[in-house]
């Protein structure tokens, strides 16, 4: 049995009542042997999105961190520390969502 298994089960577990999205398998070799694994689960974003917020967590992409959540928040954060903005991983998401 994967050692994945009880993470992505608990992960899963912890969406009770959401409506899940399937989850979504990279091997991405050029980063690491191992199989990425992002689960999608809930209403309040979409599966883009939410794929472009994990992807410009890889240093080799952006290696954004996060400072913030919400669409407000960010705004907030672009106006008070774009430099924080630049490298706030929801800003990016938002961004894809409204370019």
């Amino acid at each position: 049995m994967s050692t994945l298994v009880p993470t992505v089960s608990s992960t899963f577990a912890a969406c009770t009542g959401m409506s899940l999205l399937p989850a979504l398998e990279v091997v991405p070799s050029k980063w690491s042997s191992e199989i990425l694994k992002v689960v999608i689960c809930g209403t309040d974003t979409t599966s883009f999105s939410t794929i472009i917020h994990k992807g410009t967590h890889f240093p080799q992409v952006l290696g954004t961190d996060d400072y913030t959540y919400s669409e407000s928040s960010c705004k907030s954060l672009a106006r008070s520390n774009p430099t924080n903005a630049v490298y706030n991983a929801d800003n990016h998401a938002f961004f894809s969502d409204y370019a």
